[in-house]
């Protein structure tokens, strides 16, 4: 039989399942995936003025959550938000728009989140349920995703400390980091591509353990 794309000779208990084969699985379905892990990155940033190439900002003298909504807001293609805690309504609004116009958004959140409150949990909802916006939330029994990270449109890498909420962008004291250099971003693609497969990756070796 077949599963997830992965082997599983059951007659005599053989299954072929190995790290090889999660790198090329990957690198068959993933670009940025593919070029980080086969180094195959640029030799200059592409499009990218190198005095500007990097940026940091501090809460709560700057206000990150303007900076954030303002990035997502530039997006033309395509947003990868991997997200610890996602409560923040201008950020969401962001979000939502940037789902509206066309931009295909996919979400990677942490599980172990408390309830963000019935005004937040339904502009959520909203969001999730948009046709342009891909959900996965990594199981609360598993040690916690904490990145606070997204990539637009394959250009620009947003991550840093501050969580995405009211108090992570405005009043704590974190940092937000951008990166406009291909290195930065394909390095951010290819853990987002990882984590996003990791159901698969996680049922494939579940069944391997119930074989052996």
């Amino acid at each position: 039989m077949q599963f997830e794309g992965f082997a599983i000779r059951t007659g005599r208990k053989h299954f072929s399942f190995a790290l090889g084969g999660i790198i090329a699985l990957s690198l068959t379905t993933s670009a940025p995936l593919r070029s980080y892990l086969t180094g195959n990155h640029p030799a200059h940033p592409t499009n990218v003025d190198s005095l500007h190439a990097f940026e940091i900002h501090y809460a709560p003298t700057e206000n990150l959550e303007k900076i954030d909504s303002d990035l997502i807001r530039s997006s033309v293609h395509s947003i990868d938000l991997a997200a610890y805690v996602l409560t923040d309504m201008a950020v969401i609004e962001a979000l939502t728009e940037a789902a509206n116009r066309g931009v295909q958004i996919r979400l990677y959140l942490d599980g172990s989140s408390r309830s963000p409150g019935l005004r937040i949990q339904s502009a959520l909802d909203h969001l999730f349920h948009l046709p342009q916006v891909s959900l996965k939330i990594k199981p609360a029994q598993m040690a916690i995703m904490h990145l606070k990270g997204f990539v637009i449109d394959g250009q620009v890498l947003r991550t840093g400390s501050a969580n995405f909420s009211l108090s992570g962008l405005k009043y704590q004291d974190n940092d937000l980091l951008m990166f406009r250099d291909q290195k930065s971003v394909q390095a951010f693609a290819a853990k987002f591509e990882l984590m996003w497969q990791r159901e698969m990756i996680e049922q494939a070796r579940r069944a391997y353990k119930s074989l052996i």
